[in-house]
């Protein structure tokens, strides 16, 4: 329950920053947290006008992360992120088709193992609250329903979830095609990782593109 109650404070204490530059969209944040399973220990996950990255663990970590203003409690906004991703997004394990269930259940797999490797991350130096708010997103990731009384984000008549809606048209099937290969190919190649980040990412920098603009377009306060 306090993991839940740093999630409702941080949220709500903040909701401007959630509805701007913290917005997440569900997909592309999701696989990235499931990216992240293939990534060493002391890797941290950094967001950008809207999308998440993922930073390597370096000299330089620290520098990058103080410039673009990125904390450990930005953690917190992956809440929305699994919530709104098993809701626009649980077709892909309903659908007949059998790649797509495939890519959902190694999302959800995958997300679950890089959220520990954020607790190992964050463990040794930042006390029990963050590792007790990634445990619960661990649990949420396997049962959503748990925390279906939890909204969102709602406010002044606008609904995020609404846009998240539409958003998934931007997805195109040989996207999610290119990126349940390029997973494959990681479990089967993990030392190869960063190759098959980059790939990944470059492969979806059009959708990531027009993710910005749409949600730059359709959220306005």
């Amino acid at each position: 329950m306090e993991a839940l109650k740093l999630v409702y404070t941080t949220i709500w204490s903040d909701r401007s920053k959630e509805r701007f530059e913290m917005i997440l969209e569900p997909f592309q944040a999701i696989t990235q947290l499931a990216i992240l399973s293939y990534c060493p220990i002391g890797s941290k996950l950094s967001i950008t006008d809207n999308i998440l990255y993922i930073q390597g663990p370096s000299w330089k970590q620290s520098l990058v992360r103080s410039y673009n203003s990125d904390k450990k409690n930005d953690l917190i906004y992956l809440f929305s992120v699994i919530k709104r991703f098993h809701m626009f997004y649980g077709f892909l394990k309903t659908g007949a088709r059998k790649n797509n269930k495939e890519l959902f259940d190694k999302l959800v797999d995958r997300s679950k193992i890089g959220l520990e490797k954020l607790i190992q991350t964050y463990s040794k130096t930042d006390g029990d609250h963050i590792s007790q708010t990634l445990r619960m997103y661990i649990k949420l990731v396997d049962h959503p329903e748990t925390f279906k009384d939890v909204e969102t984000d709602k406010d002044r008549g606008v609904q995020i979830d609404d846009v998240f809606e539409k958003i998934v048209t931007l997805y195109q099937q040989d996207n999610y095609t290119i990126i349940l290969c390029l997973f494959r190919l990681m479990e089967s190649n993990p030392g190869m990782y960063e190759t098959y980040l980059t790939s990944m990412n470059a492969s979806v920098e059009p959708v990531n593109n027009k993710l910005k603009k749409w949600i730059s377009d359709n959220i306005v306060f």
